[in-house]
């Protein structure tokens, strides 16, 4: 598939490739590899033959709805792979939140600080993201083009967060636009953190989520608590004799106290603490009551969003 082929191919919501297709993505035409259209966000699923990827296409078809108007198709519910807990991968945490523990990860070499893909929760069909670590622009424009493809098609968004920062403020101008913008039922469970930008794009009120959670031991705050602790605390490093020392300390005070879940959850910041293994039926349950969710928007064209 190269040329124009190539271009009509690559503006599908989904490509899927078996390792014998050829994909150009470069100009010069010398890499068509499933590995170099993966690499660079094009194809988002591929198998070892091209029954594999027949397979993978009927998956896909399966958990789509034919419009975002129609419902997603519904199965029967099935009992999650295993109880969620603490320490667990992003990655981890989204397979184990699905029915069987079914999850069918798309990009998966795109980006190594996100992990986008589809399952079902009580027999629905369900966007799962998940931000860790360093979130890079591969892994914002990852994140964005998925969020707005659950989107399209109304289909809920659950985003897990345990992320530090953003390397790239113009991409995460994108991940924040794109949440934003998203009409789709959305909740954000914070497992780890959620600080600064990371919390104003994913989880605070500026990416209207519906519902928004945290796990006990997770930091949620609208300043990063390096910010936060220097610029509310200062003055109790002033006279200090060691201040490198004791400005970390300071930090990781602010990190347990004012920016402790519970803490995040009485200022309004999040809606609830919840335990990890009751995170799957808290979500669950959310995605019940969002599940007759419609919203009317202002009369526009489109959102401006960096590309």
């Amino acid at each position: 598939c190269t040329g124009t082929s190539a271009l009509i191919a690559a503006g599908a919501d989904i490509v899927v490739m078996s390792a014998k297709g050829e994909l150009t993505v470069s100009t010069s035409g010398e890499d068509g590899s499933p590995e170099a259209a993966e690499g660079i966000g094009v194809c988002h699923l591929s198998t070892e033959n091209e029954a594999g990827a027949i397979s993978a296409a009927r998956k896909l078809i399966d958990l789509l709805p034919s419009n975002n108007l129609s419902g997603s198709p519904i199965a029967d519910a099935g009992e999650p792979a295993g109880r969620l807990q603490r320490g667990a991968s992003v990655r981890e945490i989204a397979v184990s939140s699905c029915d069987k523990g079914e999850f069918l990860e798309l990009a998966k070499r795109f980006g190594s600080g996100s992990v986008t893909g589809l399952g079902r929760i009580e027999g629905g069909t369900v966007g799962l993201v998940g931000l860790s670590g360093t979130i890079g622009g591969a892994d914002c424009s990852k994140a964005a083009r998925f969020v707005r493809f659950c989107d399209s098609f109304s289909i809920p968004v659950v985003t897990f967060v345990d992320a530090e920062r953003f390397s790239t403020l113009r991409e995460a101008s994108k991940l924040s636009s794109a949440y934003s913008e998203a009409t789709a039922p959305k909740v954000t469970v914070v497992t780890g953190s959620a600080c600064g930008p990371v919390y104003l794009a994913t989880v605070g009120r500026g990416a209207n989520a519906d519902y928004s959670f945290a796990w006990p031991d997770a930091s949620v705050s609208a300043l990063s608590p390096e910010t936060a602790a220097v610029f509310l605390w200062n003055d109790r490093l002033k006279d200090s004799a060691d201040p490198i020392n004791d400005r970390k300390k300071l930090i990781e005070e602010y990190r347990k106290t004012e920016a402790g879940a519970c803490a995040a959850a009485s200022g309004g910041m999040i809606d609830d603490v919840v335990e990890p293994d009751r995170t799957r039926d808290r979500i669950a349950a959310c995605l019940e009551l969002l599940s007759s969710k419609r919203v009317s928007t202002l009369p526009k064209k489109h959102a401006d969003i960096q590309l």
